[in-house]
């Protein structure tokens, strides 16, 4: 089945319906992820007032956001290599997230602004053994500790067991982050 269907399969089961559409329509494809967006299917916008995760965008990757990249403090506990990232691989990461199959990009904003402090994303994400990987970064250090995390995470987790049907979120802490 083509990369939509799948991505679109993530959120939605009626295999069939898609497969109808896809045979009758040769633009389906592009038709589907339209709607899949127009809809927020694809990476859903979720908010509890305080803080809004919604889909990370190329437009969103900015000089500050590559500084939290490259900024040792902000990486310590996490995989990314600080010193190595530039505008371009940082807006590559975020579009390989966002066409990936089995993966959930947000940007964490907060204010009436819209504030970007931060990320959060779902790998991994396996439908049929109903589990994914969690994985949070909050790069601007003027908001460590007001509990941004905490709630980013509460939201997210919550549409991954309700939306998804998960049954299992894990993530990876190294031990000296106390924090986490």
């Amino acid at each position: 089945l083509s990369r939509i269907y799948k991505r679109a399969n993530l959120f939605f089961a009626n295999k069939e319906e898609y497969q109808r559409i896809l045979e009758t329509d040769e633009r389906a494809e592009k038709k589907l992820l339209d709607m899949m967006h127009a809809l927020g299917v694809s990476t859903p916008i979720l908010t509890d007032g305080r803080i809004t995760l919604r889909a990370l965008g190329v437009a969103d990757v900015s000089p500050t956001y590559v500084s939290w990249l490259n900024d040792p403090e902000v990486t310590a506990f996490t995989e990314i290599e600080a010193g190595t990232s530039d505008i371009k691989s940082a807006k590559k990461y975020v579009e390989d997230s966002n066409v990936a199959l089995d993966a959930l990009l947000w940007g964490i904003f907060i204010g009436a602004e819209e504030r970007h402090v931060g990320n959060f994303r779902f790998g991994a994400i396996n439908k049929r053994h109903r589990r994914a990987s969690a994985a949070i970064l909050i790069g601007d250090k003027t908001v460590w500790g007001h509990g941004i995390a905490p709630a980013a995470i509460q939201l997210a987790t919550r549409y991954g067991f309700e939306n998804l049907n998960l049954e299992k979120i894990y993530a990876n802490v190294i031990a000296k982050n106390l924090p986490s």
